[in-house]
């Protein structure tokens, strides 16, 4: 658990196991292609690059990912796990994109 003072989170902070997380960036990867979200700079695009990062154990960068989540999309390293906060995200990411397959097919069938 990566609690404590503000901006003392860190890339070592992040130990979802490698195989979790290249499974995790695949998604993110399809679903930032999908609709186009890399100009927009979206949550998605910031986990993303978080787990890039910490895949390729580039610190600085993941740092970097992990101060903008805190800024912009909620994540708060005084009461937040950074873990949990990937985990949580991803699972509501991937119940939309079922959602969305759901509603495409359901739009092809009519």
């Amino acid at each position: 658990m990566a609690r404590g003072k503000k901006y003392h989170v860190f890339m070592e902070h992040v130990t979802i196991d490698n195989m979790t997380l290249m499974k995790y960036r695949k998604i993110l990867d399809d679903y930032i292609k999908k609709h186009d979200l890399w100009d927009v700079n979206t949550r998605e695009c910031w986990l993303f690059d978080l787990i890039d990062f910490k895949l390729q154990g580039n610190a600085g960068l993941c740092y970097r990912s992990i101060r903008m989540l805190e800024m912009h999309w909620g994540f708060d390293s005084d009461n937040d796990d950074i873990d949990f906060y990937i985990i949580r995200h991803m699972q509501a990411l991937q119940k939309k994109i079922l959602e969305e397959e759901m509603a495409e097919k359901e739009a092809e069938n009519k």
